[in-house]
């Protein structure tokens, strides 16, 4: 007695119900990727490695995120033609250690977290904050860094010398037009460092 494959009965009846067999190379929208590695089987523009324009919430590319993300650190690198406020831009997409946020301890040579300077910037003044190896005093205070100005008399360390006012020779005596004033400020190592401010 003939006996009939119980698969080829299920594929006769899959036919005849209409529905397609997908072998497992098969490329549905015929994008040059077969539907087992294509995340849009049914989409000839989504396949790995497509344009994927950042914004338009289409993970174009099968990278797992709109955008394009190729270190999978999930942030995209900056896409120039995105035209909204969107900033977390991965400032090296081809390391997965660099990304906004990431820990970044100063004197390394690298800007981990991409703030733009080696160490961590909070107030984004340029200068990194010395708890990350930096020399910014409060990084909290974008008016305080070690190259703002520091005006005498308001109470105020804003150039992060260690004392209100201009202290270049360091000796802990500010220079400032002021009867009190070191005018010998500036002589590091030399006379002035160890000249106190004149009585009057």
């Amino acid at each position: 007695m003939l006996r009939i494959s119980p698969w080829i009965v299920t594929l006769a009846l899959l036919s005849g119900l209409g529905c397609r067999v997908v072998e497992a190379d098969y490329d549905y929208d015929e994008d040059g990727w077969d539907d087992q590695d294509d995340c849009g089987p049914q989409d000839d523009t989504i396949y790995p490695g497509a344009y994927d324009p950042y914004g338009d919430d289409i993970d174009q590319n099968c990278d797992g995120m709109d955008g394009v993300d190729t270190d999978q650190d999930g942030f995209p690198k900056k896409d120039p033609d995105y035209l909204g406020d969107f900033e977390d831009w991965d400032c090296n997409d081809s390391d997965p250690d660099i990304y906004p946020g990431a820990p970044d301890l100063g004197d390394d040579g690298a800007d981990s977290n991409c703030d733009g300077v080696d160490g961590v910037d909070g107030d984004g003044d340029g200068h990194a904050s010395e708890a990350s190896g930096g020399d910014d005093c409060d990084d909290n205070d974008v008016t305080v860094s070690p190259t703002a100005e520091d005006p005498y008399g308001d109470g105020e360390d804003t150039d992060c010398d260690g004392s209100d006012g201009v202290d270049a020779d360091g000796d802990g005596y500010p220079s400032n037009v002021d009867p009190s004033e070191d005018y010998y400020d500036g002589r590091i190592g030399g006379k002035g460092a160890l000249v106190k401010p004149r009585q009057v």
